[in-house]
């Protein structure tokens, strides 16, 4: 599937045990950032997450607590839209290959009757030759049941 070597249960996992959120960022006095559940600026007492030296990593800390779980949601999501595809796919190449053997037996019996056909017009063009192969004399009559004959292969 699409997370090949990801672990998603145990990412999840990780996710919903971690701190829960909001989390935000918040400059210390002293430059550096921190990562904290949201509204600790009012409550002293809650936990800081992460003291960071830039302000971009404690971003990056304080976001993963939402953007885990919609990575997650969505990789499942595509997931499992590519597995419908694929049964779609599926379904269609089984269809295809079931119209291109009907088509393919409906030309082999065409080939045969046209072979069979070809066989036909020679019997019924040997009738019309005379034994040295030149064509008959106009007036010489073939009658229907030499015709049907030559056509059943009779003649």
């Amino acid at each position: 599937m699409i997370a090949q070597g990801l672990d998603l249960a145990a990412i999840e996992a990780r996710a919903n045990a971690a701190t829960r959120g909001p989390w935000g960022v918040e400059q210390s006095p002293n430059d550096l950032y921190s990562a904290l559940v949201v509204g600790t600026a009012l409550d002293p007492g809650a936990p800081e997450l992460a003291t960071c030296l830039t302000r971009a990593d404690a971003e990056f800390i304080a976001a993963a607590r939402t953007d885990v779980p919609q990575l997650v949601a969505e990789v499942r999501r595509l997931e499992s839209a590519l597995a419908n595809a694929n049964a779609v796919a599926a379904d269609r190449i089984a269809d295809r290959d079931k119209i291109c053997r009907d088509l393919m037996a409906e030309r082999d019996e065409a080939r045969e009757e046209a072979k069979q056909l070809r066989a036909a017009v020679d019997r019924v063009q040997w009738l019309t030759k005379d034994t040295d192969g030149d064509d008959l004399d106009p007036d010489f009559e073939i009658t229907a049941g030499d015709i049907r004959a030559a056509l059943d292969g009779q003649a």
